[in-house]
């Protein structure tokens, strides 16, 4: 499948362009995918305005039906854009788009990344490593106390921890990363202005103090159902890997961890007792390779984030030299948590010399490969 490419010359975009991808976020999800080929003709969507059916369909080959909504959602959207825009400040939110510098570069793995992110808070900064944290929403003390400690000491050693906002394991991992004085972000499957559950008000406004509530459904969007399965694929994008606390055999948070096995990402899970059917999820992630974590330096070590405190101590520190030329700009695009196809992109470098860069820059102690590779600059 292809994966929808919108995000080229990613900055700050102005406030026109930014409600055409606002508008264009409205589309459903077969119709977001013709927007490749939009883009890749047209260079972008400004030619869209104005069009009409026919053009569209005989400079694209889209279909007249995806073309009509196409054009649809586009009706007055300066208008319909700045009119939302306004309804979210009002509540102290805001959106960004997938053309923005500051939209989670993680995210651009997915095959079918958010147009449109609804934010409430402010993201943790990218040089935080992000750690989903998720399970059953009917978890019992042994989970709640699980995930609580885990996304606190997590907290304490400068990770933000992603999660759901749902009852449960997902609340429990919001607490824990506060207590902690850590940031997290919450995903939801409904609208920014809709609190779900109502119960999680005060958790949502702590949230939001310190880290961020994210969405990429529409004001007033309900909690519907089938909303959860396509927010689950946010929170394993977003992250590095996913940590499963409690799941029994039907759990959401199984799709999370299926989610990000597809992104590249690694999952853990805490073990359980073999008596209690919230262990039947998570024992058949282990079974099948996930890491089995029982706190949050197992998460750090698997992940690479973190060597053993021993061994550090017997190191002696390397002097670097300085870096110039075409690896001073490869470290520096190594900022931000990005893959290799990113860094790629982003500096037009062949495969073959990006990877002999990056071998170069991992020898010497610029920087560091995560398990799922993503490279990250070394600051110890």
């Amino acid at each position: 499948m292809d994966q929808v490419n919108l995000n080229s010359n990613r900055q700050k975009s102005d406030p026109n362009n930014r409600y055409i991808y606002l508008a264009l976020s409205k589309l459903k999800t077969n119709e977001i995918k013709a927007l490749n080929e939009i883009k890749e003709i047209y260079g972008g969507f400004s030619p869209l305005l104005g069009s009409s059916v026919e053009k569209i369909n005989s400079d694209t080959g889209i279909n007249r039906k995806i073309a009509t909504n196409i054009l649809t959602v586009l009706e007055d959207f300066e208008k319909k854009g700045a009119e939302e825009e306004s309804k979210l400040k009002d509540i102290g939110a805001d959106f960004i788009t997938i053309a923005d510098e500051d939209y989670p570069s993680l995210l651009l793995d997915l095959i079918d990344p958010p147009i449109v992110l609804y934010i409430k808070g402010k993201l943790p900064d990218i040089s935080l490593p992000r750690i989903a944290v998720v399970g059953s929403r009917n978890a019992d003390s042994y989970g709640l106390e699980a995930a609580y400690r885990i996304s606190k000491g997590l907290a304490q050693e400068g990770c933000s921890v992603i999660s759901g906002m749902a009852r449960g394991i997902d609340g429990a991992s919001h607490s824990g990363c506060l207590a902690g004085n850590g940031k997290t972000v919450a995903v939801l499957g409904c609208g920014i202005d809709v609190i779900y559950p109502p119960e999680h008000a005060s958790l949502e406004d702590k949230i939001c103090k310190n880290g961020a509530v994210i969405t990429e459904y529409p004001l007033g969007t309900t909690p519907f159902k089938g909303n959860f399965p396509k927010r689950n694929r946010i929170i394993a994008g977003m992250s590095l890997g996913v940590l499963v606390v409690q799941a029994d055999i039907r759990s959401g948070s199984l799709s999370t961890a299926s989610q990000a096995l597809e992104y590249g990402r690694e999952v853990m899970a805490v073990p359980g007792s073999i008596f209690n059917q919230l262990s039947v999820g998570t024992h058949g992630l282990l079974k099948d390779g996930a890491h089995p974590v029982e706190n949050a330096l197992d998460v750090l070590r698997f992940l690479n984030l973190k060597e053993d405190i021993k061994e550090k101590k017997k190191k002696i520190p390397k002097e670097k030299p300085e870096l110039d030329g075409q690896l001073k700009l490869i470290f520096e695009a190594t900022d931000g948590f990005k893959t290799t196809n990113q860094i790629a992109e982003e500096l037009s470098l062949p495969a073959g010399m990006l990877l002999s860069g990056l071998s170069h820059l991992e020898s010497e102690g610029y920087i560091k490969r995560c398990n799922n590779g993503i490279f990250i600059k070394n600051l110890s």
